[in-house]
């Protein structure tokens, strides 16, 4: 185009800013909460999170360059949502942290249904969007599973099998 390349993000964020600055420039009386201020990514998650997970409280803490969505459960934070990505600070199967450069599919919506599935899976009371409690997925136990006890691997099914039949 002409010899000249355009940095798309950056283009897209110039157009954005003109467009509040018109914005409310026309109509000064809708400026907050208008056409263009919609909800983050970070914050329609937290949301969802918060909806799913009632026994939970969403505290936002808004700071100059950006604003930090906590899902806390007794004084605890259990899940925090920034510009970079999620912090998880219960017991999950992987890491406890999710970047948003790192999701290749899905929205927000998705993000937050994982997010509940983890903590399902961590043992909190969790509901799905029709009402009905999500329940802890089994943990897969198969021919490379380490015991916690004596750490060998190749045994635990066998062991399970055994432990059920008596």
């Amino acid at each position: 185009m002409n010899g000249r390349v355009f940095d798309s993000a950056r283009c897209l964020s110039t157009i954005l800013q003109r467009c509040k600055r018109l914005e409310k420039q026309l109509h000064p009386q809708h400026t907050k909460g208008g056409i263009l201020d919609s909800q983050s990514s970070e914050e329609l998650i937290a949301r969802a999170i918060a909806q799913a997970f009632p026994a939970a409280t969403l505290v936002i803490k808004h700071g100059s360059a950006q604003s930090e969505y906590h899902i806390t459960l007794k004084e605890e934070v259990l899940v925090r949502l920034d510009q970079i990505g999620a912090e998880l600070n219960f017991p999950t199967r992987g890491s406890g942290k999710i970047t948003w450069r790192d999701i290749k599919e899905g929205g927000p919506e998705a993000v937050a249904e994982l997010i509940v599935r983890l903590l399902a899976d961590a043992g909190f009371t969790v509901f799905s969007k029709n009402g009905k409690r999500i329940q802890k997925r089994p943990v897969p136990i198969g021919r490379f599973t380490f015991c916690p006890d004596c750490h060998e691997n190749g045994f635990m099914a066998s062991e399970l099998k055994w432990a059920g039949s008596a």
